[in-house]
């Protein structure tokens, strides 16, 4: 005997939710992620119809979401012979870690936040081994030249951002009725 929603029951009959094969994997996948899926039996074709096993207490939460998708696509929540679905297998076991020794090296292991690249990750301040992450220069143009941007920003090959450099009518002047008249040395154009 089973004691679920409804009261005392006998284990020989299971919930499932049948649906048109259709619609089976986004059903599967949606009450695989809301825990409504049985994990102790597989589905199976009942009537021309795909069976999915339903976990303890998932009936009431379905009739609660029958008008959302893809629940909509239910054709029937019922109760079959438990006997109509095969068992799951149980997972294979976890292989056994190495002898002890590996423990006690494991154990002995210094435990460190793994580093990043950029401003040492979760490692304490001042203990990571990069060097702190610089911050990016900004350089206000104006009316520089190319000698002057060679000078005070391009030798330094450091990142920079540069604002207030005039670069003429390339800005705004590109639009998809000016790009088949502009001049260029391929007839095609790729954007």
């Amino acid at each position: 005997l089973w004691w679920g929603g409804g009261g005392l029951r006998e284990m020989s009959d299971v919930a499932v939710a049948l649906v048109p094969a259709a619609s089976a994997k986004a059903l599967k996948d949606a009450l695989k992620v809301r825990g409504w899926l049985s994990t102790a039996r597989r589905p199976a074709m009942v009537g021309g119809r795909i069976a999915f096993p339903l976990a303890d207490g998932a009936e009431d939460a379905i009739a609660l979401a029958a008008s959302t998708p893809p629940f909509c696509d239910i054709e029937a929540v019922e109760r079959i012979a438990t006997d109509a679905l095969a068992v799951k297998k149980a997972p294979p076991p976890q292989k056994q870690k190495p002898h002890s020794a590996h423990k006690a090296r494991v154990a002995a292991a210094p435990t460190r936040a793994q580093e990043r690249s950029f401003g040492g990750g979760a490692a304490i301040r001042g203990s990571s081994m990069l060097p702190p992450a610089a911050a990016v220069q900004r350089v206000e143009c104006g009316d520089a030249d190319y000698e002057w941007l060679q000078r005070q920003v391009f030798s330094g090959r450091r990142p920079a951002v540069l604002s207030g450099l005039p670069l003429g009518e390339c800005v705004g002047g590109w639009s998809a009725d000016r790009l088949p008249r502009a001049h260029r040395a391929s007839p095609s154009v790729s954007v």
